[in-house]
């Protein structure tokens, strides 16, 4: 049984999405025509951990109604989109936690001359983090972020906005700079601890903001070679516990071209943390480590397959610290006419900041795996199965920890729509 009766079939989705897409017929300004673009996913599936209890989970059957509208302006020298995700998530059970995320992304390019390239971007996403944000990035630099240790018993409000700019100033040489800041709200998921046991502790009310500056410079030792220099000076701000970091590292690197359809990179430097005010101890990151990065992708005839892995200090999604490690791999195959294979697996650890003995406050890692079978029929419908398997180390004590499971798997029909010719 649906938990919405209205979303019961397919038709009533599409004619929500035919009300959002008269909206967006609507014409602004631009130097030349906007293009827009629009999809309904209806999905049914099954949670086999709803209360995300470590002992005898419980399952619940899921219904899940996503749209994806998104509109872009063109000029002679820059673009623009813009791109709304809203998912509304039922229970047939547990009807008390449905949920409603929402996910806002834009972008801005332009380009001031044939040599230099400007760029901003600004998301903004609304999710419980039982559920996951609904527009997550695809690829490798999704499944990265997926395998990210979580608070799952919070609801995550996220303001990200990132500005960049590049410049060649030889036929070899190019240099970058960019600033990012970034703004967390963690405030206890209500709809998940009232089906709690009573006496359940709710997690904090907590933020987490960030500052950020880079710089780059990048050589070509060859067409297919490049020697790369990167700076980053980043700080953050944490309110439980309270405390302000400055985390700065350089790297140099090598990116390397295998053809046309393989990419190899890698980069590795010193780093250095120091903790500029506190309100606790503060002894868990080392004063002086290292940061490294490095990825493999490749596009061979109908085979895609990436690997990414990154050792660095940066804002996570658990408040109280922040995500250090990170290991994702991705394979994916098509065949025939219009099928689909995707394979994923990834490893994240996150670190508290403080040296308190509170079990909120240690380390926690997240093992993150999932697969999809798709089938695109034509350019409006595509049917797929999806399945995915999270595990995370969690405290229970202030002593003791334990590690909790959760199976997911969903089938479901989406429908793109397009604009009159």
């Amino acid at each position: 049984m649906m938990a919405f009766p209205q979303l019961a079939s397919l038709g009533t989705a599409v004619s929500l999405l035919s009300c959002c897409l008269g909206l967006a017929a609507q014409t602004l300004p631009a130097e030349q025509a906007s293009a827009w673009q629009a999809a309904a996913t209806l999905t049914e599936g099954v949670n086999t951990n709803v209360l995300l209890g470590f002992q005898r989970p419980k399952a619940d059957a899921t219904t899940a109604l996503q749209l994806d509208l998104g509109r872009s302006w063109k000029g002679p020298h820059w673009d623009f989109s813009a791109t709304y995700t809203p998912q509304a998530m039922t229970f047939a059970r547990n009807r008390s936690l449905d949920y409603v995320a929402h996910a806002y992304h834009q972008a801005w390019q332009a380009a001031t001359s044939t040599k230099t390239h400007m760029s901003w971007s600004l998301d903004y996403d609304h999710y419980p983090e039982r559920g996951g944000v609904p527009s997550a990035e695809g690829g490798v630099a999704g499944v990265a972020g997926a395998s990210q240790a979580l608070s799952l018993q919070s609801v995550l409000n996220t303001l990200s906005s990132n500005f960049s700019i590049s410049h060649q100033y030889s036929l070899r040489g190019t240099w970058t700079a960019g600033a990012t800041l970034g703004l967390q709200h963690f405030t206890p998921d209500r709809k998940l601890l009232e089906n709690l046991p009573s006496g359940t502790p709710a997690p904090p009310i907590a933020g987490t903001r960030s500052g950020s500056g880079t710089l780059g410079w990048s050589w070509k030792l060859s067409p297919d070679r490049a020697l790369k220099l990167d700076g980053l000076d980043n700080e953050l701000w944490f309110t439980n516990p309270a405390q302000r970091m400055r985390y700065t590292n350089a790297q140099i690197g090598l990116l390397q071209q295998f053809g046309p359809s393989v990419t190899l990179q890698a980069g590795v430097g010193p780093s250095w943390n120091e903790v500029l005010a506190s309100a606790a101890p503060f002894l868990r990151l080392p004063g002086q480590s290292y940061a490294a990065n490095a990825s493999l992708t490749t596009q061979q005839g109908n085979v895609q397959y990436g690997i990414t892995w990154q050792h660095s200090e940066q804002m996570g999604l658990v408040p109280g610290g922040v995500a250090t490690d990170n290991i994702a791999m991705q394979y994916g195959l098509h065949w025939g006419k219009g099928w689909k294979a995707v394979a994923s697996l990834g490893e994240g650890h996150f670190a508290g900041v403080a040296a308190a003995s509170s079990g909120a406050n240690r380390g926690e890692d997240s093992i993150f795996s999932s697969g999809q079978l798709s089938w695109q029929i034509n350019r409006r419908w595509l049917l797929a199965a999806n399945a995915n398997w999270m595990a995370q180390t969690l405290p229970l004590s202030p002593t003791a920890s334990g590690q909790l499971r959760r199976l997911q798997a969903n089938f479901g029909i989406t429908y793109t729509a397009a604009p009159a010719q």
